[in-house]
Order: C-alpha cells, then structure tokens, then sequence
C-alpha cells in the first residue's frame, strides 16, 4: 500500500509542515499546523494514499499523531 507522509517540524522559531520536502507555514504552534496537514490530507491528499501525520511528542520524539485518507469526492 502506498503511503504519503506529512512531517509537523518546528525550525526557525516556527512549526512548519513538510511534505515531500515542500514546507508549508509558519505556524504559531504545534497544534495548528497539527489540524491544518490533517486539512491539507482530507483535501488534497492523492486517492488511495495512507496519510500519516508525524509530529513530536511532549518528550521530542517524532510519533505518528493520525492516520487517513483523502475524503471521497
């Protein structure tokens, strides 16, 4: 099964969402870029394609914050 893989990354005193090596942002926090990837993901996301969504945990470890799809059409 294909996957695609949206990364929740904070640099440059921002949160960014990276997928495919394509930022989007800045984000004022974690949380907003959080809901705005899993946006991006039901909107935009390609037809069939697992989303996983990335992003650390309270303890700075990367983990998988939501899985999905791209809502039917």
């Amino acid at each position: 099964m294909a996957k695609a893989v949206y990364l929740i990354v904070y640099a440059l005193q921002n949160w960014w969402i990276d997928i495919d090596g394509r930022s989007f942002g800045p984000f004022f926090d974690k949380e907003t870029a959080m809901l705005d990837a899993i946006e991006m993901a039901r909107k935009f996301g390609d037809p069939g394609v697992q989303i996983e969504l990335w992003a650390p945990d309270e303890g700075g470890r990367n983990r998988v914050m939501w899985k999905g799809y791209r809502a039917a059409r």
